[in-house]
């Protein structure tokens, strides 16, 4: 059974909704931002339904070792925790700190809630793109990076059990406006680090001390389609968009929301 629940179609549209100062962040690292599930704004991320959860779970208390012992290899366990040295609890709670997600939205057209939710009232960008082209520009990374869509479940009525890295392509119904699709890395070590560590051998990592953030190198040229400014955007915000991504020597296409175009005027 895969680990991440595969997108429908991969040819589907895709949208990602950041900030101005994220979307130079990413020109300036040639590659996507991922943020810490722990610092993501469902703080109940990666955390199993009642069902699947044991009967002294809410009797359970953070228990973190000094060091935990984790691997990160494709074809092994993927990555995976010596759960004997802890309790579901804090397992939950490292995983938050070790797992890092770059989230999308799979729809046809532009949001108007999503520009509101990830853009604000400064305003932002956002990147069109398809989950296809998504895969395709992780394809020299270093990187064991997953892309799967989030299904939605009643946490009080389903199961979906306690596989760590299956929990973050789940969240509850209340999120199902998102239509979200997730690319996910855990912030373990990359595969040339692993190349020659023996199958049996774990790799020790300070998961207390994780960056908030992590950026991950892809081809920005193979994902991006266009990139459309905010609705309320400024003439002089577009120009300055061009002129940086020219400066980054991108060749993105600029242009404005379709959402402040005037849907009575013909084309």
């Amino acid at each position: 059974m895969s680990r991440v629940n595969e997108p429908d179609n991969w040819s589907d549209d895709i949208w990602r909704y950041m900030s101005y100062m994220q979307f130079i962040s990413m020109l300036q690292n040639d590659g996507l931002p991922f943020c810490q599930a722990k610092q993501l704004q469902d703080s109940f991320e990666g955390t199993p339904p009642q069902k699947d959860l044991p009967d002294d779970f809410e009797e359970q208390n953070l228990d973190y070792p000094k060091g935990i012992k984790i691997f990160d290899r494709e074809g092994r366990r993927d990555p995976a925790i010596n759960y004997a040295e802890i309790n579901l609890r804090t397992s939950i709670e490292i995983w938050k700190r070790i797992m890092y997600l770059n989230c999308w939205t799979i729809r046809e057209n532009e949001s108007i809630g999503m520009w509101k939710s990830y853009c604000g009232e400064c305003g932002g960008v956002v990147i069109k793109s398809t989950a296809e082209k998504l895969r395709a520009s992780f394809d020299s990374t270093d990187r064991a990076v997953r892309i799967g869509k989030v299904l939605y479940k009643d946490y009080k009525k389903d199961n979906v059990g306690r596989d760590n890295l299956r929990l973050f392509n789940y969240k509850r119904k209340g999120f199902e406006y998102e239509k979200e699709l997730r690319v996910s890395v855990s912030h373990v070590s990359t595969e040339e680090d692993l190349k020659d560590l023996p199958t049996d051998e774990l790799v020790e990592i300070d998961w207390q001390s994780q960056d908030e953030s992590i950026n991950v190198k892809n081809d920005l040229d193979t994902l991006i389609d266009e990139v459309r400014i905010s609705p309320d955007c400024k003439k002089w915000k577009k120009k300055a968009i061009e002129n940086l991504i020219d400066e980054s020597e991108y060749d993105f296409p600029v242009d404005y929301s379709e959402l402040a175009i005037d849907p009575s005027h013909k084309k």
